[in-house]
């Protein structure tokens, strides 16, 4: 056994044993549940093994803490701005600037907005690459993949005139960047729960 070889020289093994299972199991891992688990199990003894080095940290953010900070912060800000006029502040501060970015991309050659519209593109299909990994282990992505999806498309389906167009284009790559962004932060959070079988 090499566990015990690489004990003796100083050196940190940790030997698990899975009954039934052969060596290379987990090469199987996606089609045989018993060497799934036992690819978890290795997997979760070398993130604990890492955790206790201190090279691997992870972050625990406190749900609740971070309610009431954002609620706090929000009280303050339509307090700041007057509590009757917050919501048409709010709107017509996004308009303008969903105004100003359309008339930026406006302004750019055919090229770039080439690269805006080949953006958009790649990262919708990252984005939905992404939601379906995340529903696969387990996560919640279906509600995010239809309303995206839906959203994008009536983004992209017209194409009447330059400057609309390029407003639509770049608000449907501000929309795929941001579900691409959340589904990475979901795929790493389910990455972290335990798997049911």
């Amino acid at each position: 056994m090499w566990a015990p070889a690489l004990r003796e020289a100083g050196g940190r093994a940790h030997l698990l044993h899975e009954a039934g299972l052969v060596h290379g199991c987990a090469d199987f891992a996606e089609v045989v549940p018993q060497a799934r688990r036992a690819v978890d199990r290795i997997g979760d003894a070398r993130t604990a093994e890492l955790e206790g080095s201190g090279i691997l940290m992870q972050q625990r953010r406190d749900p609740v803490l971070i309610a009431w900070a954002v609620g706090l912060g929000l009280a303050a800000l339509v307090y700041v701005l007057g509590p009757r006029h917050f919501l048409f502040r709010v709107l017509d501060t996004f308009h303008v600037l969903m105004w100003r970015l359309g008339e930026f991309i406006a302004d750019l050659s055919t090229v770039a907005l080439d690269a805006v519209r080949a953006l958009a593109i790649g990262l919708y299909a990252t984005f939905v690459v992404l939601a379906f990994v995340v529903v696969r282990r387990g996560g919640r992505a279906r509600a995010a993949l239809v309303i995206i999806s839906v959203l994008f498309a009536i983004l992209v389906a017209r194409d009447d005139t330059v400057t609309e167009s390029n407003g639509r284009w770049a608000a449907a790559l501000a929309l795929s960047g941001f579900g691409a962004i959340v589904m990475t932060n979901r795929l790493r959070q389910t990455a972290l729960l335990p798997r049911s079988y």
